[in-house]
């Protein structure tokens, strides 16, 4: 699928304009598309158009190395401290 011009407004088929998002999956990290702003809601279009072009094989696997790095880093920074203020929860809450 080829990529949109951002100077080009997308409306979805709720004739909405499309919001603009990025994507965090391990086939796309951070490529922007368009969708339907209700996406998720009883109702909603199934729009689906990709703004950006397709990057690298190589570009996504430093991409999602590097968000695995991150993400590890921030678990060791909330274990450091929880053990420096033990009575302290940090984390997420499900």
């Amino acid at each position: 699928m080829e990529a949109v011009n951002a100077n080009n407004l997308q409306c979805c088929h709720c004739n909405e304009v499309a919001v603009l998002t990025t994507a965090w999956t391990p086939k796309n990290p951070g490529r922007r598309f368009f969708g339907c702003r209700f996406y998720g809601k009883p109702g909603a279009c199934r729009f689906f158009r990709w703004y950006d072009e397709e990057i690298p094989e190589r570009s996504k696997e430093v991409i999602n190395g590097l968000l695995r790095r991150l993400n590890k880093l921030e678990r060791e920074k909330e274990a450091m401290e929880s053990k420096k203020n033990p009575g302290t929860v940090v984390g997420k809450l499900l």
